[in-house]
């Protein structure tokens, strides 16, 4: 095993090196001219107005959020509805910071008698409950909890499949992006009117980390616009999934990427 690992890890380091060489850009023009279908893992009611339309995109982000039987399980808020944070479902430790956190439960702090907060935090953090207020480093069932009828708000970093089981469960977020493809989720998300950007770093102009150093109050007024405000969030998401849903009753991303498959086969 440990053989076929790093055998699979040199060669991927290899070709990685072979991209990278004058050619690339050529090299890259020839592989992506031979795709037929670029398969996306993106709903494709999940998408900004003014994104083109074309027949060799596929979207089939859900195909595993939809395996889930509690899709269609209705909201319907009791005492003490439930604010989720969580930055991932694996990697915690290094993307927030025990200072950011502290941050964020001071703000809550002013909602503990209506909310109940749980955080899902790295070991930066000691497991802690006090004032309605949860701090844990366990591992949670995230699709678990973002379905359950009580879960009013989830605060992530917004990663793709965290996006999409938020959706799907027809929860508002606060997007607190930290990399990649997180940062244009969480511009998605305010574009779509599910949600608010609170920007915690950024790059400079050198590429360089940079801190918000108005993380504070830009969190603080996120926090209490979705909450002051939720219907209007909780109306704008729940009308995305309710054609989610009807697209997944009638075709569903599944069997559009087999379709798909079958058709490229049979050409």
């Amino acid at each position: 095993m440990d053989y076929d690992r790093i055998y699979y890890e040199n060669t991927s380091i290899a070709l990685t090196g072979a991209m990278k060489r004058e050619n690339n850009d050529q090299y890259l023009k020839d592989l992506f001219g031979k795709i037929k279908y670029h398969f996306v893992n993106q709903n494709k009611f999940a998408n900004f107005e003014a994104f083109p339309e074309l027949l060799n995109i596929i979207y089939i982000g859900g195909i595993l959020v939809e395996e889930n039987e509690n899709i269609t399980t209705a909201k319907n808020y009791g005492e003490l509805p439930l604010v989720l944070v969580s930055f991932g479902t694996v990697k915690q430790g290094g993307i927030v910071a025990a200072v950011d956190i502290q941050i964020m439960v001071d703000a809550f702090r002013n909602h503990r008698d209506s909310y109940y907060f749980k955080i899902r935090t790295g070991e930066e953090c000691a497991p802690a409950i006090k004032d309605n207020i949860e701090i844990t480093n366990d591992f949670l069932q995230q699709p678990e909890i973002l379905f359950h009828p009580n879960t009013r708000l989830f605060i992530s970093h917004c990663g793709q499949n965290s996006l999409t089981e938020a959706i799907y469960a027809g929860v508002p977020l606060i997007c607190i992006p930290h990399s990649g493809d997180q940062f244009y989720n969480s511009s998605l998300v305010e574009h779509l009117g599910i949600g608010k950007y609170v920007l915690l770093t950024f790059k400079d102009e050198r590429g360089n980390n940079q801190r918000n150093g108005n993380f504070q109050n830009d969190f603080q007024n996120a926090l209490n616009e979705m909450l002051n405000n939720f219907d209007k969030y909780f109306h704008a998401i729940h009308q995305l999934r309710m054609k989610i849903l009807n697209d997944y009753n009638n075709v569903g991303a599944k069997k559009t990427f087999l379709d798909t498959i079958s058709k490229a086969i049979g050409d």
